[in-house]
């Protein structure tokens, strides 16, 4: 086996997990960000490793309302301009 196709598994033994983890993950923006997602979870009832995902009918993360709430795939939720509650009601910006 080459040695550069064993680099990036060298370089990932060094990669410092717990500083990665303090800088993008440990904010409490973060928290309440990843909190609301699984609040939105169980109110749907969806178990760990259902492929669907929770959409949030206004595009607001953090409103949990039942009646904001619907299942939906992978695919669609990403693909659904999901920031309008940010920008003043679905204007799309750009």
């Amino acid at each position: 086996m080459s040695l550069s196709l064993l680099a990036p598994l060298v370089d990932m033994a060094k990669r410092n997990y717990k500083k990665i983890y303090d800088k993008y993950q440990s904010s409490k923006a973060d928290i309440q960000r990843r909190s609301c997602r699984n609040k939105a979870r169980r109110a749907l009832g969806l178990k760990v490793g259902d492929p669907r995902e929770v959409d949030h009918k206004d595009g607001n993360p953090c409103n949990n309302a039942k009646s904001n709430l619907r299942l939906t795939t992978r695919k669609k939720n990403r693909g659904r301009d999901n920031n309008k509650w940010r920008n003043g009601g679905g204007v799309k910006r750009g």
